[in-house]
């Protein structure tokens, strides 16, 4: 492993508690984010199959995609 700081040489960084706490709370924040964004395609995925159920073939196939790249197209 890779040494990133030479202690001999200097002083370790100083690391504080509100530096420790801003950490964690991006790493919190990150995994709220991954973790709405995989319940989003999951719901758009449930979405889909309902509808795929409902209208039946290759029509809801066609409801759904066509419903999901209006919603892309809405969200860029």
């Amino acid at each position: 492993m890779r040494k990133i700081y030479d202690f001999e040489r200097t002083a370790p960084p100083v690391l504080t508690e509100r530096m420790l706490t801003g950490r964690g709370e991006e790493k919190r924040l990150r995994r709220r984010t991954a973790l709405a964004a995989l319940g989003g395609m999951l719901m758009q995925l449930c979405a889909a199959l309902l509808i795929y159920l409902a209208v039946g073939g290759a029509g809801g196939v066609i409801i759904a995609a066509a419903g999901m790249a209006a919603h892309l197209a809405g969200a860029m």
